[in-house]
């Protein structure tokens, strides 16, 4: 919706349950791949929560998270049971904050358009020594009130059902238009 209210080709390299690491190692390879359309591009990303993670395993990525349920081969099922019990939230956040204002430094200084949003996650708990000025390109990092999930809820958003974390299509494009807006007002879509 979005691409079509800028007038844009989409390019959506999206996968569901994805982490950060995913969306970073996909978005440099379609940079690297893409050098010619960089000064018309520009990126939409809503960042994954912090504890995912992304292993190559015998060239084959698997995206895991803490649900338990996770299809890792069987040589690392071990491994998936200690990383489940040893996930250390503040760590995660610290981590997906450093890498995530890294690729935003690789951003500007290609001088790529982009905009970041957290769907669920934020860096409200991180001290302020450790906050960054992202000008217009980060949504409120730091205000749970800003994320994706909190932003719908604020509107009068529901889940498609009440043991999920997704949202149906009015939520979508209502978002859709609150991005239409964002990147209006801060001249990001030009």
């Amino acid at each position: 919706m979005l691409a079509r209210s800028i007038k844009a080709v989409l390019h959506n390299d999206s996968e569901s349950a994805s982490s950060n690491a995913r969306i970073l190692r996909t978005s440099r390879q379609w940079i690297a791949d893409n050098e010619r359309w960089l000064a018309e591009t520009v990126i939409v990303i809503g960042w994954s929560t912090w504890e995912r993670q992304e292993w190559l395993i015998d060239d084959v990525w698997y995206q895991v998270n803490t649900s338990g349920q996770d299809q890792v081969p069987t040589s690392h099922q071990d491994q998936y049971r200690r990383y489940i019990a040893g996930v250390d939230w503040p760590e995660c956040t610290r981590q997906q904050h450093d890498d995530i204002w890294q690729f935003h430094q690789e951003l500007l200084a290609r001088d790529v358009r982009h905009v970041f949003f957290n769907g669920n996650n934020h860096f409200a708990g991180l001290p302020a020594e450790q906050r960054r000025d992202w000008g217009q390109h980060f949504i409120q990092p730091y205000d749970a009130s800003g994320t994706y999930d909190q932003w719908l809820k604020s509107h009068n958003h529901v889940t498609v059902s009440p043991d999920s974390w997704h949202f149906g299509a009015t939520a979508h494009a209502a978002w859709a238009r609150f991005l239409l807006y964002y990147g209006m007002d801060h001249n990001i879509w030009r």
